[in-house]
């Protein structure tokens, strides 16, 4: 296990092949976030270089729901990451794991997903153990051809999976949601 960034709010270590992002309390602010993508860029350079596969996994336990503005507040900065990334996102990425387990912040990071479809498989499971199983099942698939690392966004088809997340939330939780949002813009 390697430990690339740690501070009060964000942990990024590689564990194998797993890029494992834990976030603590709230999401990071947007000075953080271009740390955090520094970080991140000098990863993705080595395993495009090296052609290494690997799998994601954004831990968001511990997300306070008074930081969500901050998804929203610096959601440009994040997708222009993402939509920045896509080719080795395509080419290594075999897929991603969510940990989330408060209904409240999984369907605010839903409502980001809206904003940008990935096309490699991504789930919304409730602990590593599950993330684990999940890469195994997709590590699977891509032997039987089910994925390929030659996607390409003609192609593009939405793969978020949710087996757990049955319920939706009420209209009372979704307006305050929107009141957080509102508030903190």
């Amino acid at each position: 296990m390697t430990t690339l960034l740690e501070n009060e709010n964000i942990l990024i270590m590689l564990k194998k092949n797993i890029l494992y992002h834990k976030f603590y309390n709230k999401i990071p602010n947007e000075s953080e976030i271009k740390k955090i993508h520094e970080i991140l860029d000098k990863f993705y350079d080595v395993c495009d270089k090296n052609k290494t596969k690997f799998f994601h996994i954004y831990d968001f336990n511990d997300i306070s729901i008074f930081s969500i503005p901050n998804i929203s507040i610096n959601r440009e900065l994040i997708l222009g990451y993402v939509r920045n990334k896509y080719k080795i996102f395509q080419t290594n990425l075999y897929c991603s794991a969510i940990i989330m387990s408060q209904a409240f912040v999984r369907k605010c990071l839903g409502l980001l997903l809206n904003l940008y479809t990935p096309t490699k498989p991504l789930k919304f499971v409730s602990n590593e153990t599950e993330a684990v199983e999940f890469f195994n099942q997709i590590k699977l698939e891509y032997k039987q051809n089910k994925w390929n690392f030659e996607r390409t966004e003609e192609k593009a088809v939405n793969t978020v999976l949710d087996d757990n997340f049955e319920c939706n939330l009420t209209s009372a939780e979704e307006e305050e949601i929107n009141n957080i949002i509102e508030t903190n813009r």
